[in-house]
């Protein structure tokens, strides 16, 4: 069937709309920052590697509107590229005329340049695009050889915490799916069994690692790297390392691994990932053994996830972007260029949003105290940020509790397994160990994310309503400090947010308000609205793709449908809705023969 040009329209007016808050000239005053730290790096005829960022950035806003993931990753794609390509051209210009080599960081309006001097950082101080010009990662020695790690020691699986459905006869009828005596304690702990036995597996979502790297070829992961579809192996469009450019995965610390692992891992005997069927792809964005990042490491992965490329950084393809980013990781400012500008990380966050892209996000191990969640991007209102609990449910004394520094958010705002989490490692492609921190809590929430996303797929991209889901249906978790004014037993509070994540709860939610559609007489369309919800929705709106409406509803009871009279042409509807977290669009796929 011939496809429609206006949705084609639709999405160029949406990019129009993206593209037209163009910056300003530089206001009377201004001045472009140069971080003193580099004018001593470039000092006497010396060179570094620099960041520069400029001060323009489109509202992506607009991308809101469009009803699909993919819709929506593509719109946000080709307005942050042409208008980083705009806004960027003078710079870039200066740039080529002095031979300098320059990679463009379109998700933050920005440019890593290489060996740049103290006569082109003169230069580039008068142009008025230009915000603030500082150091970037300098290129790492090479690594010393990883190091093979000692045998792990065997973790109990304890605490299948209330009220986790028996699952072992159910588990013996699957045999395909672990036996429960495998399943690592924090998978039962988030219900991801149940979820499991209820066909959501994490089929058809890609997660991006965004860590240390990983390694590739351990029994647990290799089955789910994207790369490996078909029975072909093929690193393009699966891996990228922004540190050293290694061509193939590399992890030399285990701590990507680890985080992989827990997303999606799976073998005999070890069932250490909540979402099995999900594919992850990865990028590294800390350096070897230190594991020290930079903002522009952080901010190219987060590209990279939008629009993964291949393994040298080159031919970006937004249809390949993933679902979902794990990010076991903080900004610090002590130790990482860029970090110590507060908002660093803020466009990247947004952009990966506004693109229907979760970011997931570890609030820190910097203890319990009160305001302990300070570095970015867990300190990020626009990020998820989780927290970690132990195996009795109570907060670990490692994770960071809010309000958030500087900005006051609450934080953390979700909670999950990250004490003693027993996960895939380096050295071996049989070697697991346990790990503890926010670090390991955060792929337990990606995992479920997925899950969810692939049993319900209207919420796919949906961000801010998934989020309201888990929120919703967290199981409450005490807090163990009176931080922000809150009271301990205050949901949420500043150091559990809403609670331990559900994804069985969280599933619940999401089909009683669902919207579904079914064949009808005549060839119509009955749509039908769940509404089974404790928060009822109102004022439901179906429009075809072009946004013509069609009909509309205000939802009063359970089950409640409309019929529509829908065209043999339309495949897919729009669903406008107040949501739990305000208004929403959806698409919706006509059941057609």
């Amino acid at each position: 069937m011939r496809s429609s040009a206006r949705p084609v329209a639709l999405l160029a007016t949406i990019v129009a709309l993206l593209l037209a808050p163009f910056p300003a000239r530089r206001a009377i005053g201004q001045t472009v920052l140069i971080d003193p730290k580099l004018i001593e790096m470039t000092a006497d005829g010396k060179r570094a590697d620099a960041y520069v960022r400029l001060r323009g950035f489109p509202d992506l806003a607009p991308a809101a509107a469009l009803p699909t993931r993919a819709a929506k990753t593509r719109a946000v794609f080709d307005a942050l590229t042409t208008f980083s390509d705009r806004d960027q051209a003078a710079v870039r210009a200066q740039l080529l005329a002095r031979g300098l080599v320059f990679q463009v960081v379109w998700i933050d309006n920005a440019l890593r340049v290489a060996d740049i001097d103290r006569l082109t950082l003169d230069a580039l101080r008068a142009l008025p695009e230009i915000e603030l010009i500082e150091p970037d990662a300098q290129r790492a020695a090479p690594a010393a050889p990883p190091v093979v790690l000692a045998a792990p020691r065997k973790t109990p699986l304890d605490w299948p915490p209330p009220p986790l459905r028996e699952l072992t006869g159910w588990l013996a009828a699957h045999p395909a799916l672990p036996r429960a005596a495998d399943l690592a304690w924090g998978v039962k702990a988030v219900h991801a069994p149940e979820a499991w036995a209820r066909g959501a597996t994490g089929r058809g979502i890609v997660i991006a690692d965004l860590d240390t790297g990983v390694f590739r070829d351990h029994e647990a992961i290799d089955q789910g790297y994207r790369g490996a579809g078909n029975g072909v192996l093929s690193d393009q469009f699966s891996w990228f390392d922004a540190v050293d450019w290694s061509e193939t995965p590399v992890d030399e610390v285990s701590h990507g691994t680890h985080t992989v692992g827990t997303l999606v891992g799976r073998a005999e005997g070890h069932a250490v990932g909540v979402a099995p069927d999900a594919r992850w792809i990865a990028c590294r964005n800390m350096a070897g053994r230190s594991g020290v990042g930079a903002v522009s490491l952080y901010a190219q992965c987060f590209q990279f996830a939008m629009a993964p490329t291949d393994t040298l950084g080159d031919h970006p393809d937004p249809t390949r972007a993933a679902d979902i980013t794990s990010n076991s990781w903080s900004c610090d400012p002590a130790t990482e260029p860029g970090c110590n500008r507060s908002g660093a990380l803020d466009r990247s966050v947004r952009a990966m949003t506004a693109a229907g892209i979760m970011v997931v996000v570890a609030a820190g191990n910097s203890g319990a105290s009160c305001s302990t969640v300070g570095q970015e991007p867990g300190s990020l209102s626009s990020a998820l940020t989780i927290g970690g609990v132990d195996r009795s449910g109570k907060v670990g004394n490692y994770s960071s509790r809010g309000p958030a520094k500087p900005n006051g958010a609450s934080k953390p705002d979700l909670v999950a397994p990250g004490s003693d989490v027993p996960s895939a490692a380096t050295g071996a492609r049989n070697a697991y160990r346990p790990g503890t921190g926010t670090s390991m809590a955060t792929p337990h929430v990606a995992g479920v994310i997925a899950l969810l996303w692939s049993a319900q797929p209207w919420l796919r991209g949906n961000v801010a309503e998934t989020i309201a889901i888990l929120e919703a249906t967290a199981r409450p978790v005490r807090g163990e400090e009176r931080c922000g004014g809150l009271e301990v037993d205050a949901r949420p509070n500043l150091s559990a947010g809403y609670g331990l994540v559900d994804v069985n709860a969280a599933l619940d939610e999401a089909e009683a308000l669902a919207v579904t559609a079914e064949p009808a007489a005549g060839g119509a369309v009955t749509v039908r609205l769940a509404n089974r919800s404790a928060e009822a929705r109102r004022n439901i709106t179906i429009t075809d793709a072009n946004g013509t409406r069609l009909g509309g509803v205000d939802v009063l009871d359970p089950g409640q449908g409309t019929e529509l009279s829908v065209s043999a042409s339309v495949s897919q509807l729009r669903v406008s809705y107040l949501g739990r977290a305000g208004a929403r669009v959806f698409a919706l796929t006509l059941p057609r023969p």
